[in-house]
């Protein structure tokens, strides 16, 4: 899967393609910051908080 920015804004949030996450510019950068290359990314569509989903696949304890 790709994650990157996006020119089209519109496209975000949209399955455009096979697996692309689109963000906002300002977005990505801040993360590229904080994320280090070959950090692990879980991609889900859940109703739960990020904590629970983290306990849930063993981030946090």
């Amino acid at each position: 899967y790709g994650i990157h920015g996006t020119n089209q804004p519109s496209s975000i949030g949209k399955y455009i393609s096979n697996g692309c996450v689109r963000m906002h510019k300002s977005d990505v950068e801040r993360l590229y910051e904080k994320v280090p290359i070959g950090t692990k990314v879980l991609i889900t569509l859940s109703n739960e908080d990020f904590k629970t989903l983290a306990k849930k696949n063993g981030a946090i304890k």
